[in-house]
């Protein structure tokens, strides 16, 4: 069965915070719901640029705000939905879920963990070519 944009939800990281600043700190087998097999990060991106823009047919994410605020713009072929990621935040991103990342501040930093290596056969790379292959299924 298919994610729908509405299932997903935001997990918080815990942030601890005195007086040196702050220390975010997490547990990747208890925060990300799946075996992880690959790391990246996106950082360098001018305010207002948009990244990802894709689908994966079998990939799954996990995406986390390191550092600044990040929109995340999802849809599921039928509905869309917008969430904003802060330090700390992060969110599930299933197969079949188009996903774009708007940075709405300078120096953002996006970490995502997949479940898969690499493989440019499991992306969607546009919206169009997502619905199509929805309506294929």
């Amino acid at each position: 069965m298919r994610a729908a944009v509405d299932s997903l939800s935001l997990v918080k990281v815990k942030v601890f915070s005195d007086t040196r600043g702050n220390l975010a700190a997490f547990e990747l087998a208890k925060l990300v719901p799946f075996p992880i097999a690959r790391i990246f990060w996106v950082f360098g991106v001018p305010v207002g640029q948009i990244r990802g823009a894709h689908a994966h047919k079998v990939c799954h994410q996990f995406l986390l705000c390191a550092v600044g605020r990040i929109t995340v713009d999802l849809f599921d072929g039928t509905s869309e939905r917008k969430v904003l990621l802060e330090p700390g935040t992060g969110i599930h991103v299933p197969p079949d879920i188009f996903c774009a990342e708007r940075y709405e501040e300078e120096n953002s930093v996006l970490l995502v963990c997949c479940d898969r290596p690499y493989d440019p056969n499991d992306y969607i790379n546009s919206r169009q070519e997502f619905i199509t292959a929805l309506a294929a299924k």
